[in-house]
Protein backbone atom coordinates (compact mmCIF):
# COMPACT_ATOMS: atom_id res chain seq x y z
CA UNK A 1 0.00 0.00 0.00
CA UNK A 2 1.50 3.36 -1.02
CA UNK A 3 2.21 6.06 1.55
CA UNK A 4 -0.67 8.32 0.44
CA UNK A 5 -3.23 5.52 0.41
CA UNK A 6 -1.91 4.14 3.68
CA UNK A 7 -2.25 7.56 5.33
CA UNK A 8 -5.75 8.02 3.92
CA UNK A 9 -6.73 4.53 5.07
CA UNK A 10 -5.43 5.24 8.58
CA UNK A 11 -7.38 8.48 8.73
CA UNK A 12 -10.50 6.73 7.45
CA UNK A 13 -10.13 4.01 10.12
CA UNK A 14 -9.38 6.55 12.84
CA UNK A 15 -12.41 8.71 12.10
CA UNK A 16 -14.58 5.63 11.58
CA UNK A 17 -13.45 4.20 14.93
CA UNK A 18 -14.24 7.48 16.63
CA UNK A 19 -17.67 7.55 15.01
CA UNK A 20 -18.32 3.95 16.02
CA UNK A 21 -17.44 4.57 19.65
CA UNK A 22 -19.61 7.68 19.72
CA UNK A 23 -22.54 5.98 17.99
CA UNK A 24 -22.35 2.67 19.85
CA UNK A 25 -22.22 4.37 23.24
CA UNK A 26 -25.29 6.46 22.43
CA UNK A 27 -27.20 3.65 20.73
CA UNK A 28 -26.44 1.29 23.58
CA UNK A 29 -28.00 3.77 26.01
CA UNK A 30 -30.89 4.34 23.63
CA UNK A 31 -31.52 0.60 23.36
CA UNK A 32 -31.58 0.15 27.13
CA UNK A 33 -34.25 2.85 27.34
CA UNK A 34 -36.40 1.96 24.32
CA UNK A 35 -36.68 -1.80 24.97
CA UNK A 36 -38.19 -0.92 28.33
CA UNK A 37 -40.63 1.61 26.86
CA UNK A 38 -41.70 -0.20 23.68
CA UNK A 39 -43.21 -3.65 23.23
CA UNK A 40 -41.84 -6.36 20.88
CA UNK A 41 -44.87 -5.88 18.60
CA UNK A 42 -43.90 -2.22 18.06
CA UNK A 43 -40.41 -3.27 17.01
CA UNK A 44 -41.96 -5.83 14.67
CA UNK A 45 -44.22 -3.22 13.02
CA UNK A 46 -41.40 -0.74 12.58
CA UNK A 47 -39.10 -3.44 11.22
CA UNK A 48 -41.62 -4.65 8.65
CA UNK A 49 -42.50 -1.09 7.55
CA UNK A 50 -38.80 -0.32 7.11
CA UNK A 51 -38.41 -3.55 5.13
CA UNK A 52 -41.12 -2.43 2.68
CA UNK A 53 -39.44 0.96 2.23
CA UNK A 54 -36.00 -0.58 1.88
CA UNK A 55 -37.31 -2.96 -0.77
CA UNK A 56 -38.83 -0.11 -2.78
CA UNK A 57 -35.59 1.83 -2.34
CA UNK A 58 -33.47 -0.92 -3.80
CA UNK A 59 -33.76 0.79 -7.20
CA UNK A 60 -33.02 4.22 -5.74
CA UNK A 61 -30.47 6.88 -6.62
CA UNK A 62 -28.27 5.70 -3.75
CA UNK A 63 -26.88 2.89 -5.90
CA UNK A 64 -26.12 5.11 -8.90
CA UNK A 65 -24.25 7.81 -6.94
CA UNK A 66 -21.86 5.12 -5.63
CA UNK A 67 -20.34 5.09 -9.12
CA UNK A 68 -18.36 8.24 -8.25
CA UNK A 69 -16.09 6.03 -6.13
CA UNK A 70 -15.42 3.69 -9.05
CA UNK A 71 -13.87 6.53 -11.05
CA UNK A 72 -10.11 6.07 -10.69
CA UNK A 73 -7.60 8.87 -10.37
CA UNK A 74 -8.56 12.54 -10.21
CA UNK A 75 -11.20 12.49 -12.98
CA UNK A 76 -13.89 15.13 -12.56
CA UNK A 77 -17.32 14.05 -11.35
CA UNK A 78 -20.39 16.00 -12.54
CA UNK A 79 -22.53 16.06 -9.41
CA UNK A 80 -25.14 18.28 -11.12
CA UNK A 81 -26.09 15.40 -13.41
CA UNK A 82 -26.25 13.07 -10.46
CA UNK A 83 -28.60 15.40 -8.57
CA UNK A 84 -30.94 15.72 -11.57
CA UNK A 85 -31.09 11.94 -11.94
CA UNK A 86 -31.59 11.52 -8.20
CA UNK A 87 -34.58 13.86 -8.02
CA UNK A 88 -36.24 12.10 -10.98
CA UNK A 89 -35.63 8.56 -9.69
CA UNK A 90 -36.37 9.09 -6.01
CA UNK A 91 -39.32 11.35 -6.75
CA UNK A 92 -40.89 8.42 -8.58
CA UNK A 93 -40.13 6.11 -5.65
CA UNK A 94 -41.77 8.59 -3.26
CA UNK A 95 -44.99 8.33 -5.28
CA UNK A 96 -44.67 4.53 -5.51
CA UNK A 97 -44.21 4.17 -1.74
CA UNK A 98 -47.40 6.11 -1.09
CA UNK A 99 -49.33 4.00 -3.61
CA UNK A 100 -48.08 0.85 -1.85
CA UNK A 101 -49.15 2.25 1.52
CA UNK A 102 -52.68 2.85 0.19
CA UNK A 103 -52.75 -0.69 -1.19
CA UNK A 104 -51.97 -2.11 2.26
CA UNK A 105 -55.40 -0.97 3.41
CA UNK A 106 -56.82 -3.93 1.50
CA UNK A 107 -55.07 -6.37 3.87
CA UNK A 108 -56.29 -6.74 7.43
CA UNK A 109 -52.91 -8.04 8.56
CA UNK A 110 -50.80 -5.23 7.05
CA UNK A 111 -53.27 -2.32 7.26
CA UNK A 112 -51.61 -0.93 10.44
CA UNK A 113 -48.50 -0.28 8.37
CA UNK A 114 -50.20 2.24 6.06
CA UNK A 115 -49.50 5.45 8.03
CA UNK A 116 -45.97 4.30 8.76
CA UNK A 117 -45.17 3.92 5.06
CA UNK A 118 -46.60 7.39 4.34
CA UNK A 119 -44.14 8.85 6.83
CA UNK A 120 -41.18 6.74 5.70
CA UNK A 121 -41.79 7.65 2.04
CA UNK A 122 -40.12 11.02 2.71
CA UNK A 123 -36.89 9.05 3.07
CA UNK A 124 -36.60 9.03 -0.73
CA UNK A 125 -36.80 12.81 -1.07
CA UNK A 126 -34.31 13.48 1.71
CA UNK A 127 -31.83 10.81 0.65
CA UNK A 128 -30.89 12.57 -2.61
CA UNK A 129 -29.00 15.47 -1.00
CA UNK A 130 -27.79 13.20 1.82
CA UNK A 131 -26.27 10.62 -0.55
CA UNK A 132 -24.80 13.42 -2.68
CA UNK A 133 -23.05 15.05 0.25
CA UNK A 134 -21.71 11.76 1.60
CA UNK A 135 -20.17 10.78 -1.75
CA UNK A 136 -18.70 14.25 -2.24
CA UNK A 137 -16.83 13.93 1.03
CA UNK A 138 -15.81 10.30 0.42
CA UNK A 139 -14.54 11.19 -3.03
CA UNK A 140 -12.39 13.96 -1.51
CA UNK A 141 -11.31 11.70 1.42
CA UNK A 142 -12.52 14.46 3.78
CA UNK A 143 -13.00 12.03 6.64
CA UNK A 144 -13.09 14.59 9.44
CA UNK A 145 -16.04 16.55 8.02
CA UNK A 146 -17.90 13.39 6.99
CA UNK A 147 -17.64 11.75 10.41
CA UNK A 148 -18.55 14.96 12.24
CA UNK A 149 -21.70 15.28 10.16
CA UNK A 150 -22.51 11.62 10.81
CA UNK A 151 -22.00 12.16 14.53
CA UNK A 152 -24.40 15.10 14.40
CA UNK A 153 -27.05 13.05 12.59
CA UNK A 154 -26.68 10.19 15.07
CA UNK A 155 -27.11 12.55 18.00
CA UNK A 156 -30.26 14.06 16.47
CA UNK A 157 -31.73 10.61 15.80
CA UNK A 158 -31.07 9.21 19.26
CA UNK A 159 -32.29 12.23 21.19
CA UNK A 160 -35.44 12.42 19.07
CA UNK A 161 -36.15 8.69 19.54
CA UNK A 162 -35.88 8.84 23.32
CA UNK A 163 -37.94 12.03 23.60
CA UNK A 164 -40.68 10.63 21.35
CA UNK A 165 -40.76 7.29 23.19
CA UNK A 166 -41.06 9.03 26.55
CA UNK A 167 -43.84 11.19 25.10
CA UNK A 168 -45.79 8.09 24.11
CA UNK A 169 -45.25 8.28 20.34
CA UNK A 170 -45.05 4.48 20.14
CA UNK A 171 -43.88 3.09 16.81
CA UNK A 172 -43.19 6.59 15.45
CA UNK A 173 -40.32 6.88 17.92
CA UNK A 174 -38.57 4.24 15.80
CA UNK A 175 -39.18 5.74 12.33
CA UNK A 176 -39.35 9.55 12.54
CA UNK A 177 -35.89 10.19 14.12
CA UNK A 178 -34.12 8.81 11.04
CA UNK A 179 -35.84 11.42 8.88
CA UNK A 180 -34.84 14.21 11.25
CA UNK A 181 -31.23 13.01 11.22
CA UNK A 182 -31.08 13.47 7.42
CA UNK A 183 -31.50 17.22 7.85
CA UNK A 184 -27.92 17.51 9.13
CA UNK A 185 -26.49 16.58 5.72
CA UNK A 186 -29.16 18.56 3.86
CA UNK A 187 -28.23 21.69 5.80
CA UNK A 188 -24.51 21.16 5.18
CA UNK A 189 -25.00 20.79 1.41
CA UNK A 190 -27.40 23.65 0.76
CA UNK A 191 -26.83 26.09 3.62
CA UNK A 192 -23.24 25.73 4.78
CA UNK A 193 -21.33 25.08 1.53
CA UNK A 194 -24.05 26.72 -0.57
CA UNK A 195 -24.17 24.08 -3.32
CA UNK A 196 -26.91 24.59 -5.91
CA UNK A 197 -27.88 22.26 -8.79
CA UNK A 198 -27.97 23.54 -12.35
CA UNK A 199 -30.14 20.59 -13.50
CA UNK A 200 -27.76 19.17 -16.13
CA UNK A 201 -28.26 15.72 -17.59
CA UNK A 202 -26.96 13.90 -20.65
CA UNK A 203 -27.61 10.23 -21.29
CA UNK A 204 -24.37 9.84 -23.26
CA UNK A 205 -22.32 11.20 -20.35
CA UNK A 206 -24.37 9.43 -17.70
CA UNK A 207 -24.56 6.02 -19.39
CA UNK A 208 -21.70 4.41 -17.47
CA UNK A 209 -22.97 5.58 -14.08
CA UNK A 210 -26.51 4.51 -14.96
CA UNK A 211 -25.35 1.06 -16.07
CA UNK A 212 -23.40 0.63 -12.85
CA UNK A 213 -26.37 1.83 -10.80
CA UNK A 214 -28.79 -0.55 -12.53
CA UNK A 215 -26.45 -3.46 -11.78
CA UNK A 216 -26.27 -2.41 -8.15
CA UNK A 217 -30.04 -1.88 -8.00
CA UNK A 218 -30.61 -5.38 -9.33
CA UNK A 219 -28.25 -6.85 -6.76
CA UNK A 220 -29.80 -4.91 -3.92
CA UNK A 221 -33.32 -5.74 -5.06
CA UNK A 222 -32.46 -9.41 -4.71
CA UNK A 223 -30.87 -8.86 -1.29
CA UNK A 224 -33.80 -6.74 -0.17
CA UNK A 225 -36.21 -9.32 -1.47
CA UNK A 226 -34.63 -11.85 0.86
CA UNK A 227 -35.21 -9.56 3.83
CA UNK A 228 -38.78 -8.73 2.79
CA UNK A 229 -39.66 -12.40 2.25
CA UNK A 230 -38.11 -13.38 5.59
CA UNK A 231 -39.95 -10.74 7.63
CA UNK A 232 -43.24 -11.29 5.82
CA UNK A 233 -43.12 -15.06 6.41
CA UNK A 234 -42.23 -14.67 10.09
CA UNK A 235 -45.09 -12.20 10.54
CA UNK A 236 -47.49 -14.48 8.68
CA UNK A 237 -46.68 -17.52 10.84
CA UNK A 238 -45.91 -15.92 14.22
CA UNK A 239 -47.27 -12.31 14.22
CA UNK A 240 -45.43 -9.05 14.97
CA UNK A 241 -44.23 -10.03 18.47
CA UNK A 242 -42.19 -12.96 17.12
CA UNK A 243 -40.68 -10.69 14.48
CA UNK A 244 -39.74 -8.28 17.26
CA UNK A 245 -37.95 -11.07 19.19
CA UNK A 246 -36.22 -12.27 16.04
CA UNK A 247 -35.25 -8.68 15.28
CA UNK A 248 -33.53 -8.27 18.65
CA UNK A 249 -31.33 -11.33 18.04
CA UNK A 250 -30.63 -10.23 14.49
CA UNK A 251 -30.05 -6.68 15.70
CA UNK A 252 -27.32 -7.75 18.14
CA UNK A 253 -25.62 -9.76 15.40
CA UNK A 254 -25.78 -6.78 13.06
CA UNK A 255 -24.60 -4.35 15.72
CA UNK A 256 -21.56 -6.32 16.83
CA UNK A 257 -20.65 -8.29 13.67
CA UNK A 258 -22.41 -6.98 10.61
CA UNK A 259 -21.75 -3.35 11.44
CA UNK A 260 -18.00 -3.94 11.63
CA UNK A 261 -18.00 -5.21 8.05
CA UNK A 262 -20.27 -2.39 6.98
CA UNK A 263 -18.12 0.29 8.58
CA UNK A 264 -14.93 -1.23 7.20
CA UNK A 265 -16.49 -1.17 3.73
CA UNK A 266 -17.74 2.40 4.11
CA UNK A 267 -14.42 3.65 5.48
CA UNK A 268 -12.04 1.81 3.16
CA UNK A 269 -13.98 1.40 -0.10
CA UNK A 270 -13.02 4.88 -1.38
CA UNK A 271 -9.38 3.98 -0.59
CA UNK A 272 -9.49 0.46 -2.11
CA UNK A 273 -10.84 1.76 -5.42
CA UNK A 274 -7.72 3.92 -5.88
CA UNK A 275 -5.71 0.73 -6.48
CA UNK A 276 -5.86 -0.77 -9.97
CA UNK A 277 -8.22 -3.74 -10.23
CA UNK A 278 -6.63 -7.23 -10.22
CA UNK A 279 -3.21 -5.79 -9.44
CA UNK A 280 -0.81 -7.14 -6.83
CA UNK A 281 -1.42 -3.95 -4.89
CA UNK A 282 -5.17 -4.56 -4.92
CA UNK A 283 -4.73 -8.16 -3.76
CA UNK A 284 -2.49 -7.02 -0.94
CA UNK A 285 -5.03 -4.47 0.26
CA UNK A 286 -7.87 -7.02 -0.06
CA UNK A 287 -6.05 -9.50 2.14
CA UNK A 288 -5.44 -6.91 4.85
CA UNK A 289 -9.05 -5.69 4.80
CA UNK A 290 -10.53 -9.19 4.97
CA UNK A 291 -8.06 -10.18 7.68
CA UNK A 292 -8.81 -7.12 9.82
CA UNK A 293 -12.56 -7.80 9.76
CA UNK A 294 -12.26 -11.55 10.41
CA UNK A 295 -9.92 -11.03 13.35
CA UNK A 296 -12.52 -8.80 15.02
CA UNK A 297 -15.85 -10.48 14.22
CA UNK A 298 -14.80 -14.09 14.94
CA UNK A 299 -14.10 -13.47 18.67
CA UNK A 300 -17.20 -11.28 19.03
CA UNK A 301 -19.45 -13.99 17.58
CA UNK A 302 -17.82 -16.64 19.76
CA UNK A 303 -18.14 -14.66 23.01
CA UNK A 304 -21.76 -13.58 22.40
CA UNK A 305 -22.70 -17.18 21.66
CA UNK A 306 -20.99 -18.38 24.83
CA UNK A 307 -22.61 -15.69 27.00
CA UNK A 308 -26.01 -15.43 25.30
CA UNK A 309 -28.00 -15.89 28.52
CA UNK A 310 -26.17 -13.21 30.51
CA UNK A 311 -26.06 -10.75 27.61
CA UNK A 312 -29.80 -10.96 26.88
CA UNK A 313 -30.75 -10.70 30.56
CA UNK A 314 -28.49 -7.69 31.05
CA UNK A 315 -29.40 -5.78 27.88
CA UNK A 316 -33.08 -6.52 27.36
CA UNK A 317 -34.56 -7.68 30.64
CA UNK A 318 -36.92 -10.51 31.50
CA UNK A 319 -39.58 -9.92 28.81
CA UNK A 320 -37.04 -10.67 26.06
CA UNK A 321 -35.81 -14.09 27.28
CA UNK A 322 -37.06 -15.70 24.07
CA UNK A 323 -34.06 -14.09 22.37
CA UNK A 324 -31.57 -16.33 24.27
CA UNK A 325 -31.82 -19.52 22.15
CA UNK A 326 -31.79 -17.45 18.96
CA UNK A 327 -28.67 -15.40 19.72
CA UNK A 328 -25.92 -18.01 19.08
CA UNK A 329 -27.45 -18.87 15.71
CA UNK A 330 -27.90 -15.19 14.87
CA UNK A 331 -24.24 -14.53 15.71
CA UNK A 332 -23.16 -17.41 13.45
CA UNK A 333 -25.15 -15.80 10.66
CA UNK A 334 -23.66 -12.40 11.51
CA UNK A 335 -20.15 -13.83 11.27
CA UNK A 336 -20.80 -15.45 7.87
CA UNK A 337 -22.53 -12.30 6.61
CA UNK A 338 -19.59 -10.13 7.69
CA UNK A 339 -17.00 -12.24 5.88
CA UNK A 340 -19.25 -12.52 2.84
CA UNK A 341 -20.03 -8.80 2.79
CA UNK A 342 -16.36 -7.81 2.75
CA UNK A 343 -15.62 -10.32 -0.02
CA UNK A 344 -18.62 -8.94 -1.93
CA UNK A 345 -17.45 -5.33 -1.68
CA UNK A 346 -13.95 -6.34 -2.69
CA UNK A 347 -15.43 -8.04 -5.76
CA UNK A 348 -17.29 -4.85 -6.58
CA UNK A 349 -14.17 -2.72 -6.07
CA UNK A 350 -12.39 -5.15 -8.40
CA UNK A 351 -14.81 -4.07 -11.19
CA UNK A 352 -16.92 -7.24 -11.02
CA UNK A 353 -20.39 -5.66 -10.78
CA UNK A 354 -21.93 -8.08 -13.32
CA UNK A 355 -20.53 -11.06 -11.43
CA UNK A 356 -21.95 -9.60 -8.20
CA UNK A 357 -25.40 -9.42 -9.81
CA UNK A 358 -25.20 -13.04 -10.98
CA UNK A 359 -24.12 -14.14 -7.52
CA UNK A 360 -27.02 -12.24 -5.91
CA UNK A 361 -29.45 -14.25 -8.02
CA UNK A 362 -27.95 -17.50 -6.73
CA UNK A 363 -27.91 -16.23 -3.12
CA UNK A 364 -31.55 -15.14 -3.36
CA UNK A 365 -32.68 -18.58 -4.55
CA UNK A 366 -30.71 -20.33 -1.81
CA UNK A 367 -31.92 -18.05 0.99
CA UNK A 368 -35.53 -18.06 -0.22
CA UNK A 369 -35.58 -21.86 -0.35
CA UNK A 370 -34.41 -22.03 3.27
CA UNK A 371 -37.06 -19.50 4.35
CA UNK A 372 -39.96 -21.22 2.60
CA UNK A 373 -38.90 -24.66 3.84
CA UNK A 374 -38.02 -23.91 7.48
CA UNK A 375 -39.81 -20.81 8.81
CA UNK A 376 -43.13 -22.71 9.25
CA UNK A 377 -41.32 -25.06 11.67
CA UNK A 378 -40.15 -22.28 13.99
CA UNK A 379 -37.43 -19.68 14.38
CA UNK A 380 -34.74 -22.03 15.71
CA UNK A 381 -34.95 -24.51 12.78
CA UNK A 382 -35.00 -21.57 10.38
CA UNK A 383 -31.91 -19.98 11.92
CA UNK A 384 -30.02 -23.28 11.75
CA UNK A 385 -30.77 -23.54 8.05
CA UNK A 386 -30.05 -19.84 7.49
CA UNK A 387 -26.66 -20.18 9.21
CA UNK A 388 -25.70 -23.04 6.88
CA UNK A 389 -26.90 -21.06 3.85
CA UNK A 390 -24.93 -17.94 4.79
CA UNK A 391 -21.76 -19.97 5.37
CA UNK A 392 -22.17 -21.41 1.88
CA UNK A 393 -22.74 -17.91 0.48
CA UNK A 394 -19.58 -16.60 2.17
CA UNK A 395 -17.52 -19.51 0.81
CA UNK A 396 -18.77 -18.85 -2.72
CA UNK A 397 -17.96 -15.14 -2.47
CA UNK A 398 -14.43 -15.72 -1.20
CA UNK A 399 -13.87 -18.30 -3.95
CA UNK A 400 -15.04 -15.82 -6.60
CA UNK A 401 -12.73 -13.18 -5.15
CA UNK A 402 -9.77 -15.55 -5.52
CA UNK A 403 -10.73 -16.60 -9.06
CA UNK A 404 -11.04 -12.97 -10.22
CA UNK A 405 -7.59 -12.12 -8.83
CA UNK A 406 -9.02 -9.95 -6.09
CA UNK A 407 -7.05 -11.79 -3.40
CA UNK A 408 -4.44 -14.52 -3.30
CA UNK A 409 -5.48 -17.95 -2.03
CA UNK A 410 -2.57 -18.10 0.41
CA UNK A 411 -3.78 -14.91 2.10
CA UNK A 412 -6.91 -16.74 3.26
CA UNK A 413 -4.86 -18.79 5.71
CA UNK A 414 -3.92 -15.64 7.64
CA UNK A 415 -7.53 -14.46 7.40
CA UNK A 416 -9.30 -17.44 8.98
CA UNK A 417 -6.99 -19.81 10.87
CA UNK A 418 -5.61 -17.42 13.55
CA UNK A 419 -8.93 -15.95 14.77
CA UNK A 420 -10.69 -19.33 14.84
CA UNK A 421 -7.94 -20.94 16.91
CA UNK A 422 -7.58 -17.90 19.19
CA UNK A 423 -11.36 -17.65 19.71
CA UNK A 424 -11.46 -21.32 20.74
CA UNK A 425 -8.71 -20.66 23.29
CA UNK A 426 -10.59 -17.62 24.57
CA UNK A 427 -13.81 -19.62 24.94
CA UNK A 428 -12.02 -22.33 26.92
CA UNK A 429 -10.49 -19.70 29.23
CA UNK A 430 -13.83 -17.96 29.82
CA UNK A 431 -15.69 -21.23 30.40
CA UNK A 432 -13.01 -22.48 32.80
CA UNK A 433 -13.23 -19.28 34.84
CA UNK A 434 -17.02 -19.39 34.98
CA UNK A 435 -16.99 -22.97 36.21
CA UNK A 436 -15.18 -21.73 39.33
CA UNK A 437 -17.63 -18.89 40.04
CA UNK A 438 -20.84 -19.06 42.11
CA UNK A 439 -23.88 -19.71 39.91
CA UNK A 440 -25.94 -16.93 41.51
CA UNK A 441 -23.69 -14.08 40.35
CA UNK A 442 -25.46 -11.23 38.57
CA UNK A 443 -25.19 -11.29 34.75
CA UNK A 444 -23.09 -8.13 34.73
CA UNK A 445 -20.61 -9.62 37.20
CA UNK A 446 -20.23 -12.79 35.14
CA UNK A 447 -19.65 -10.78 31.97
CA UNK A 448 -17.10 -8.51 33.65
CA UNK A 449 -15.09 -11.58 34.64
CA UNK A 450 -15.55 -13.75 31.56
CA UNK A 451 -14.98 -10.94 29.06
CA UNK A 452 -11.42 -10.02 30.09
CA UNK A 453 -10.48 -13.71 30.40
CA UNK A 454 -11.71 -14.38 26.87
CA UNK A 455 -9.99 -11.27 25.45
CA UNK A 456 -6.68 -11.97 27.19
CA UNK A 457 -6.55 -15.57 25.95
CA UNK A 458 -7.53 -14.49 22.43
CA UNK A 459 -4.84 -11.81 22.15
CA UNK A 460 -2.20 -14.01 23.81
CA UNK A 461 -2.83 -16.80 21.30
CA UNK A 462 -2.45 -14.40 18.38
CA UNK A 463 0.72 -12.95 19.89
CA UNK A 464 2.34 -16.32 20.62
CA UNK A 465 1.36 -18.30 17.53
CA UNK A 466 0.78 -15.67 14.83
CA UNK A 467 3.18 -12.88 15.67
CA UNK A 468 4.12 -11.94 12.07
CA UNK A 469 0.59 -11.41 10.66
CA UNK A 470 -0.45 -9.67 13.89
CA UNK A 471 2.50 -7.30 13.69
CA UNK A 472 1.75 -6.53 10.04
CA UNK A 473 -1.91 -5.81 10.71
CA UNK A 474 -1.19 -3.67 13.77
CA UNK A 475 1.33 -1.69 11.72
CA UNK A 476 -1.44 -0.37 9.46
CA UNK A 477 -3.65 0.79 12.32
CA UNK A 478 -3.64 4.36 13.63
CA UNK A 479 -1.31 4.34 16.64
CA UNK A 480 0.14 1.07 15.40
CA UNK A 481 3.63 1.72 16.81
CA UNK A 482 2.31 2.29 20.32
CA UNK A 483 0.04 -0.75 20.13
CA UNK A 484 2.90 -2.85 18.81
CA UNK A 485 5.08 -1.91 21.76
CA UNK A 486 2.23 -2.74 24.13
CA UNK A 487 1.98 -6.22 22.60
CA UNK A 488 5.79 -6.64 22.44
CA UNK A 489 5.69 -7.11 18.68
Amino acid sequence: MSGSLRKSAQQAILWSAGLNLFRDALQFGQMLILVRLLDPAIYGMAGLAATFINFIGLISFQHIITHVLQVRGESRVNFHQHFTAGVAINGGLFVLANLVSFALRLSDQYAPLQPLLHVLSFTFLLSVPVDMRVKMLERDHDWSRLRLLQMGSILVSIVAAIVMALAGAGVYALIVPGLLASLVFVADLFLIIGWRPNWQWSYAEYREALHFGLNRAGSNALNGGRSLLQNALITQHFQFSALGVFGRAEGLANMFCGRIAQEASNALYPVITRAEAQSDRFQRISGLVLQSVAWVVVPIAAFFSLEADNIVRLLFGSKWLAVIPLLPLAMAIGLAVSIGAIAYWLLLANNQSCLCLCFDMIAFVLAAAVMLALIPFGLVPYLIGAAAAHVAIAVILVTLLVRTQGISAIALVAVLLPPILAAFTGAVAAWSLKSLLPHDLLPIAQLLLAGPAFAAAYVATLRLLFRAPLAELVGYLPGGKQLGRLLYL
